[in-house]
């Protein structure tokens, strides 16, 4: 981090609202995988059914970071708005990767999951309650999905009617 960057991040303040939910999501999705962990089986329908929606929502996380990083989306009249543009942008696009490594660690862990034998005692209630975990902690971490979507159309829409503006 540059000086500059650090005392723009500093002025933006804490996302706190974005801290609790993290918080909120880690300890539901671990009271979740105590209470109801040993009855996700490695049934292959079960497992089928999950890894199917976890990879949708991994093409649309695809989808929403390759818009994101569209140029079109930080166009601007001044260099310094575009700056803060960018750097929001970067922001936006860190955190949906963070939710993608999310999807990928879930999808290795249902695939590890899947082949473990239940003779493994140890190591079957081991993946099998980091693979509950990861797939509750997962659906918290997609309801942001919706909001960045509209929020994104909401920027396209904005920057779409500034230029005819410009143009007039």
């Amino acid at each position: 981090h540059s000086s500059m960057t650090f005392d723009i991040d500093m002025a933006r303040g804490f996302a706190w609202g974005r801290i609790i939910f993290l918080f909120i999501s880690i300890n539901a999705s671990a009271y979740l995988t105590y209470r109801f962990g040993r009855y996700f089986d490695n049934d292959t329908d079960a497992i089928s059914i999950v890894a199917t929606i976890f990879s949708i929502l991994a093409g649309v996380l695809m989808a929403l970071i390759s818009i994101l990083g569209d140029p079109s989306m930080i166009i601007d009249n001044t260099w310094r708005t575009a700056s803060l543009k960018i750097q929001e942008n970067q922001r936006e696009l860190h955190r949906k990767n963070d939710i993608f490594v999310l999807y990928v660690a879930l999808l290795c862990g249902l695939f590890l999951f899947e082949i473990t034998p239940k003779t493994e005692y140890k190591l079957y209630c081991t993946i099998q309650h980091i693979s509950f975990f990861l797939a509750i902690f997962s659906f918290f971490a997609s309801f942001s999905l919706p909001f960045s979507l509209m929020n994104i159309q909401r920027k396209r829409l904005s920057n779409t009617l500034n230029q005819l503006k410009q143009s007039k």
